[in-house]
């Protein structure tokens, strides 16, 4: 449907090359290892003259070199929680998966970011939303958006394949590319509302 955007996912990266990335980051998911079996992440083009899109709604699929430079940068780049008091390094160890911890965690693992150094992630943490994708903007806030990789892929595969939008975009497709753009009245079908 987007052969432009297509062409630009890289093909899977091997077994091994997974494993290496799991070793550099944190234990992964099983479905996050299926997730990069299937693909190898989006590698943009130098050239800036035509549009490329992306697959997730204005999110690149992160390589697996990507995923570990933003793993290893975010590491890197915590937020100061000092001002949440001094048990808060207690209370974020004790915290199941989609817990708000207000920083970067080790048990994090970015696949998709907006070019902006926001970042989406699976939690890897223990608990009910064990392998629940969350959004990174700066700190680690609010609660899971959804409670796995594969209900969100479904999610944007159901928004592509119909005229609803997701989360305020409508999907475009455009010379061949996957494009993601702010739906107003105009793009919405009768009875449909942007997502708040």
């Amino acid at each position: 449907m987007a052969p432009v955007t297509a062409a630009s996912i890289a093909p899977p990266p091997s077994r091994e090359a997974r494993q290496e990335a799991e070793q550099a980051t944190t234990l992964w998911t099983e479905e996050l290892h299926e997730f990069f079996s299937l693909q190898g992440g989006q590698v943009f083009p130098v050239r800036s003259d035509q549009w490329v899109g992306t697959v997730l709604p204005d999110r690149g699929l992160l390589t697996l070199e990507g995923l570990i430079y933003r793993h290893r940068a975010a590491r890197e780049m915590r937020a100061n929680t000092d001002d949440l008091g001094p048990e808060w390094p207690e209370v974020v160890h004790t915290q199941e998966a989609g817990g708000t911890a207000e920083t970067f965690l080790d048990a994090y693992v970015p696949f998709a970011e907006d070019g902006a150094g926001d970042f989406e992630y699976i939690d890897t943490r223990p608990g009910k939303h064990h392998g629940c994708v969350r959004y990174f903007m700066a700190i680690d806030g609010g609660g899971p958006i959804f409670d796995s990789l594969a209900s969100y892929v479904a999610a944007v595969h159901h928004s592509v394949e119909s005229p609803y939008d997701y989360n305020g975009l409508i999907p475009t497709r455009i010379d061949g590319a996957l494009l993601w753009e702010v739906a107003d009245a105009s793009h919405l079908p009768a009875g449909s509302q942007p997502i708040d």
